[in-house]
């Protein structure tokens, strides 16, 4: 793999009252502070006394960008908008250089989790609750973008064709390597065309709906208001609405247009001390739809906070976009959140109960992850096994804040503390975020019975090997040859190649 530079910040924090910087290369930071003011001043020129709300308010953007815009090299990050500590509005930057020759479309579709994980830390320092360290920080940034592992287009792969209109067949080493070559060639002609290029995409925000364009080099300071106040049209923007009509009128299970199937295992087991499973899990290949629920009151109580987690996901609609699967699973998920708040709060026959909740969501364009609590979701892919949710706990606050190492969390006297829960707060925030998927791709769903008793390391060894049975029988069989003094629910799932009829 070529070598990338570190991921760096630069910006306001709300805990510091002048501007930060780590490891932003000053190549780059000529060019982008400057587009920064500019973009600035002309949202205050435009927005007048809306523009603070509409700041305040404005999504994340991801962004990557083509040589020579910023300098000589290509560079990727996130914009967040931020504040400091006197109130004084400037947003917060994470950059990283990348290698000469990187396909930008490559970069944003492969590495989707990635980004979703330095968004999560970006956020971290807008939370008010939690003492903020730099230095903290700082090393949690570092670490991340040592995370990073992308792919790189090298300069004698793509050779633009002799002339309009001639003939050109690219190589490939198999099927699936072909709508990556594809977004490497588009990314050849966007860098010819345009002379350097910038490529921003975001899940939205309030007043955003989840979009992404390319611009030669930065864009306007007028025109990226509309990236703050999604006024696309009133910012000289034409938009351009893009849906699968051929593929949604045919249900997603269809096996002619299904591009990916799945196979799945499940077993689940008191554990070693307990005689009563209060966990729950769903398995539902056919809608794309599998979790696992860990309920919390103590027997009778999180038995049924879990099974209700559960039957309210066994209801969702399969079929449709991704997009509407996940909004039924959101919508589902809070409606049992208010009925476990209602049962606990009724002033006769209260039931104080609650579950963790991790749910995987699959569909044409990718995957969702949906959890509450220390429930767990991860992917192995080519060997390597990424976790994909972070834990709502006490000790994953103290990990985050350098207070407790990671090799230390699972031995906290602490360690089954858990932030958040379905039916602990009637202002439950589930957290959220979206993923690529590939042939080969191989997911874990577990409650904290099995990754209290298995490192990472052990999972990815379990889980490198066999099929989805056998894997599942494995983390199963570990786990219980072990303390396991919790419940234990493992869900495996496999995402394949698309079974064709004859």
């Amino acid at each position: 793999m070529v070598g990338v530079g570190a991921l760096g910040f630069y910006g306001k924090l709300p805990s510091h009252g002048d501007f930060v910087r780590r490891r932003v290369p000053h190549e780059f930071l000529t060019v982008w502070d400057a587009w920064l003011q500019r973009v600035l001043h002309a949202s205050r020129q435009r927005l007048n006394d809306q523009w603070l709300a509409t700041y305040l308010t404005s999504p994340i953007w991801r962004f990557a960008i083509d040589p020579p815009v910023c300098g000589r090299l290509a560079y990727t990050g996130i914009l967040m908008p931020s504040v400091d500590a006197i109130g004084r509005y400037f947003p917060l930057s994470f950059v990283m250089p990348l290698p000469v020759g990187m396909s930008l479309p490559n970069l944003a579709v492969e590495n989707a989790d990635w980004f979703a994980q330095m968004e999560r830390l970006a956020l971290s320092v807008l939370e008010q609750d939690v003492e903020f360290r730099l230095d903290d920080f700082d090393r949690q940034v570092a670490a991340l973008g040592r995370e990073f592992m992308p792919r790189t287009l090298l300069q004698d792969e793509w050779q633009p064709p002799p002339g309009r209109g001639e003939p050109l067949c690219f190589d490939i080493g198999g099927m699936s390597e072909m709508p990556f070559s594809m977004l490497s060639v588009l990314h050849g002609q966007l860098s010819r065309e345009r002379g350097g290029y910038s490529l921003w995409w975001s899940e939205g925000s309030e007043r955003i709906g989840p979009c992404w364009f390319i611009y030669s080099g930065l864009p306007d300071g007028e025109r990226f208001v509309a990236a703050l106040d999604g006024a696309w049209g009133q910012h000289d923007w034409r938009r351009q609405k893009i849906r699968w009509n051929n593929l949604a009128s045919v249900p997603e299970a269809s096996p002619s247009l299904q591009p990916l199937s799945y196979r799945s295992s499940v077993r689940t087991h008191p554990g070693n001390v307990r005689t009563v499973n209060e966990d729950a899990f769903l398995e539902r290949a056919d809608y794309g739809i599998w979790a696992v629920a860990d309920g919390v009151g103590g027997q009778a109580a999180g038995t049924q906070a879990s099974r209700m987690v559960v039957d309210g996901l066994r209801a969702v609609e399969g079929g449709g976009e991704l997009q509407d699967r996940v909004n039924g699973v959101r919508k589902s998920l809070l409606r049992v959140n208010e009925r476990l708040v209602y049962l606990g709060e009724r002033p006769v026959d209260s039931v104080q109960s609650a579950s963790t909740v991790a749910a995987l969501v699959t569909g044409l364009a990718g995957c969702c992850y949906v959890w509450a609590g220390d429930s767990r979701i991860y992917r192995l892919r080519g060997g390597r096994l990424l976790r994909c949710t972070r834990d709502h706990s006490l000790v994953q606050t103290l990990v985050d804040e350098g207070r407790v190492a990671d090799d230390d969390a699972l031995k906290h006297p602490q360690a089954n503390v858990i932030t958040r829960a379905i039916g602990a707060s009637g202002d439950l925030v589930l957290e959220v975020a979206y993923a690529d998927l590939m042939p080969g791709d191989r997911f874990l769903l577990c409650s904290d019975g099995v990754h209290s008793n298995a490192t990472d390391s052990e999972l990815e060894q379990l889980l490198s090997r066999g099929d989805c049975e056998g894997a599942c029988e494995r983390v199963m069989a570990l786990v219980l040859s072990r303390e396991a003094r919790d419940n234990l629910t493992a869900v495996v799932v496999d995402v394949d190649e698309a079974l064709h009829g004859g």
